[in-house]
């Protein structure tokens, strides 16, 4: 070997245990003289191709120090026989070392091998107190603990904390629980553990490790709640079914930005299918919704800025018509716009969503034909639109709506809005024709009506004060009630007799004839007697002589029928 050259050993360790069950072995060595290290790598990898063995395979080969004894397969082969006798070790780390138990590969100690089993059995023989050390020497005393147990036996049955582990050894320390969590595992889950890290090849769990590793929140979660993570995974992620990477990291993010509380409710809605970012809870608390599939599209996040825009767009429908799927530019200018007012009835019905339980579960169409279609001035009252909302959110397929539903949000149609039935109803919902029978409709019907059906059973005066949108509110329900008094009856009389009626004459069949204005003439009794004769009293001429009158005699006076000379001397 020239002045220039070294020997230069190296250790080849087979990459993954799929490798090491596929080509059966754990390592190979090779050493070669060389000028530099970079040429005897070379000359490895050459020699490992040449054994038929992929590059890719084994890690980077590590240069070694030879073992002390000559035992050294021959230069430039690419041996894996010798990593069966030998393996690293010794106080460098670095340099090969006999296994205990292994023997040389040359007749010399082999032979020297024998003679050593020889004398150990005899030893053995001699002193059976000393059978656990191989070369017949004692151990040290740090080799046992204060009650002179061995420490390599006491350590087998050693608890390992689980916080003093590294961050993929906590997280798989807790997947291998299955009914709690521990705060301590066995010497036998941790090498459990160590192996499960060391499988490349289990795709399943080198993508949850993975995605724990991309959440810093994941990872500052403590014992009990590391165990609820891993448990919560294994039920939304099942072995048998592939999901994505993108999908673990989205749950992983989520569970670690939830708050305690609603972490179960996450995992719930995760279990279904509903893939949402976080929980919305109403100011009372309750779920707001939102983690459904409706008809924005499936992966839509929807959220309360999403709902506001919704709404926004329920605004603007009531003066023109929108396509509210593919919203035209400047709509969704005019839409941003409303949303930044902040003004009645945009904030009204918005919050109005937000503080109903599951008032974002609801599909577009609905929301927007229902605010669209709101009764002018409603949002005077926020009460009143809360009770408007119950009624017309008549929706149960979110993801797929009433197509009247849509076509009223889309201005496709004029048809109102189906809602739900109430005794208590009558002023929102239109009044049929035939509700009022075969009545007249008259002054006195209609305001009976408008007493019975009050849309505030508390008395008028405990009412705060009507604002001007009130104002103009009860105007328009005055104005409907004026309308029912156009509405026909069912059987409608003559139009003479009506018009006779409205005359102020009287008519059989609409005329009270119980009327204190009728008067009933009866000639056969006296003249304080009831009259027959039926003359409006406002209608009635100036006083006139009566043609026939009775004295009190008993006479009749006609001198009412002949005219006075004077007149009839003018004529």
């Amino acid at each position: 070997m020239s002045e220039n050259k070294e020997d230069f050993a190296l250790h080849c360790l087979v990459k993954n245990e799929e490798a090491r069950k596929r080509l059966g072995i754990k390592a190979g060595f090779f050493w070669t003289t060389a000028k530099k290290l970079s040429v005897a790598i070379s000359r490895c990898i050459a020699a490992m191709d040449d054994k038929g063995y992929d590059e890719d395979d084994f890690k980077k080969p590590v240069r070694v120090n030879p073992p002390a004894i000559g035992d050294l397969p021959p230069e430039g082969v690419f041996d894996t026989e010798f990593c069966n006798r030998y393996e690293k070790g010794g106080e460098d780390g670095k340099t090969m070392m006999l296994i205990p138990g292994a023997v040389p590969a040359d007749q010399f100690h082999e032979q020297m091998a024998a003679d050593d089993d020889a004398s150990s059995d005899t030893a053995s023989m001699d002193t059976p107190a000393d059978s656990d050390n191989t070369a017949g020497d004692p151990l040290p005393a740090y080799a046992y603990n204060v009650n002179g147990e061995p420490m390599a036996d006491v350590e087998k049955s050693m608890f390992h904390p689980v916080a003093t582990l590294s961050e993929r050894h906590r997280i798989l320390s807790q997947f291998i629980l299955e009914d709690k969590f521990s705060h301590q595992i066995t010497p036998e889950q941790l090498a459990e553990v160590s192996r499960m890290e060391l499988e490349m090849s289990d795709n399943y769990i080198q993508d949850m490790l993975l995605a724990c590793h991309n959440v810093p929140g994941i990872q500052k979660l403590d014992t009990p709640g590391l165990w609820k993570f891993t448990d919560a995974f294994k039920r939304i992620f099942p072995r048998d079914k592939q999901r994505t990477l993108h999908m673990k990291i989205n749950f992983a993010q989520a569970y670690a930005d939830a708050h305690p509380i609603d972490r179960g409710l996450l995992v719930k809605e995760w279990q279904k299918g509903n893939r949402v970012s976080s929980i919305n809870r109403t100011p009372s608390g309750a779920n707001a919704g939102g983690g459904i599939l409706t008809d924005r599209g499936e992966g839509f996040v929807h959220d309360k800025a999403s709902l506001a825009r919704d709404v926004a767009m329920g605004v603007l429908a009531r003066s023109m018509d929108l396509d509210i799927y593919n919203l035209h530019q400047a709509h969704s200018k005019r839409v941003d716009e409303i949303v930044a007012d902040n003004k009645p009835p945009f904030d009204v019905f918005c919050k109005a969503f937000l503080n109903m339980p599951g008032g974002m579960d609801y599909s577009r169409a609905i929301v927007v034909a229902s605010v669209k279609e709101a009764p002018i001035g409603i949002e005077a009252i926020p009460a009143r639109v809360t009770e408007y909302l119950n009624r017309v959110l008549t929706e149960t397929d979110h993801a797929s709506p009433d197509p009247l539903i849509v076509d009223i949000a889309c201005g496709r149609t004029s048809q109102p809005m189906p809602v739900k039935g109430s005794a208590n109803d009558d002023e929102e919902k239109p009044q049929p024709a035939g509700e009022l029978a075969d009545e007249p409709a008259t002054p006195e019907a209609v305001e009976q009506d408008t007493t019975e059906h009050h849309p505030d059973p508390q008395p008028l005066e405990n009412e705060p004060p009507v604002s001007q949108t009130e104002a103009g509110y009860k105007k328009i329900l005055a104005e409907l009630h004026e309308a029912r008094k156009n509405i026909p009856p069912k059987n409608p009389v003559d139009v003479g007799k009506q018009l006779a009626a409205a005359r102020g004459e009287y008519v059989e069949g609409i005329s009270a004839p119980n009327d204190p204005k009728w008067v009933h003439n009866n000639y056969s009794a006296s003249n304080q007697g009831e009259k027959e004769e039926v003359v409006p009293e406002e209608k009635q001429p100036a006083a006139e002589p009566e043609a026939v009158t009775r004295n009190a005699d008993g006479t009749f006076d006609v001198s009412a029928l002949f005219s006075a000379p004077s007149n009839q001397t003018e004529k």
